[in-house]
């Protein structure tokens, strides 16, 4: 598993022993991230990385533009790993990283809201990659996206999903890009103009 573009682009990333974790492919990654960047034209200084696993997708981010990034994981094996693969980076790029281990999801907004800077406009791109088929991604974007001053207005809400699941729709946000590979679904939303 590598890193597959941007400062760091090539840098070998570690994966979580076991099979509680599924990392994102390198070319999911890469598609992902050519979207963000190309199709939909979006900037993302600042990362919110939910399900966070192996932080794969957070190694990505920062090493193509973000500067401030938070991670949510709860498997402390898989916590060690993220925080392993970021601190990798740090030698070669300058960043902000906080990681978070809080297990129930309608706590995640109170627990960002503590530790947010005040002057904090909102996360430009959030990365929701849940364990498939449980609807982890829908009740956590829920939950951050109805509370006030963590998403920003012109944010990328990423949600990735197992092709047979439903596609969640989130009031006041509107799905812009799906793309299928395999087994997965990527989802792209954007919020609604007023």
């Amino acid at each position: 598993m590598r890193i597959t573009g941007g400062r760091c682009g090539g840098r070998r990333l570690d994966a979580p022993k076991g099979i509680n974790t599924r990392p994102t492919s390198d070319s999911h990654r890469e598609a992902l991230f050519n979207i963000v960047d190309n199709g939909l034209g979006h900037s993302y200084p600042h990362v919110l990385d939910l399900f966070s696993g192996s932080g794969a997708l957070l190694a990505e981010a920062l090493s193509r533009e973000a500067n401030f990034a938070v991670a949510f994981e709860k498997d402390r094996e898989a916590a060690k790993c993220i925080q392993k693969n970021i601190e990798a980076l740090r030698n070669e790029i300058d960043f902000e990283f906080i990681q978070l281990h809080e297990a129930k999801i309608e706590r995640w907004p109170e627990a960002l809201a503590k530790i947010l800077p005040d002057d904090f406009k909102g996360f430009d791109l959030v990365l929701c990659d849940p364990p498939y088929s449980r609807g982890l991604g829908e009740r956590a974007l829920r939950a951050l996206l109805s509370s006030e001053g963590i998403v920003a207005d012109t944010a990328i809400v990423y949600l990735e999903a197992a092709k047979e699941d439903p596609v969640p729709g989130f009031l006041h946000w509107e799905l812009v890009k799906e793309r299928q590979k395999g087994v997965s679904r990527q989802l792209f939303y954007r919020r609604l103009k007023a």
